[in-house]
């Protein structure tokens, strides 16, 4: 099982030649991803690294569902549960209060 594994992993990296009894179906080139959005077709990303290939596939995705969504960059800072919890109780308000808050305590 191991040298199958090892045998598959090499023909899917290039290293040998690919053969369709390890590997199966291929993907073709630019299809690498695929989305249920009608209206997004995402492009294999050219990025440096896997965590900015997954930024810009999402990002992408985000801008064709939401064109108009507001630009945050925070960089790598993650989105703690403190400031995700804080700006769900603020949207809670804002709809029982009919989609409007008057003041905002940005502290």
């Amino acid at each position: 099982l191991r040298d199958q594994i090892v045998l598959a992993l090499r023909q899917a990296y290039g290293i040998d030649a690919a053969t369709d009894d390890h590997l199966g179906e291929r993907v073709p080139e630019g299809n690498t991803f695929v989305t249920l959005a009608p209206d997004y077709d995402p492009q294999k990303p050219s990025s440096p690294s896997f965590s900015d290939a997954a930024v810009a596939v999402l990002g992408g995705g985000l801008d064709a569902r939401f064109p108009k969504h507001p630009d945050v960059d925070r960089g790598t800072d993650e989105v703690r549960r403190a400031e995700f919890t804080a700006v769900l109780d603020l949207a809670r308000e804002a709809m029982t209060k009919g989609g409007r808050i008057d003041t905002i305590d940005r502290n």
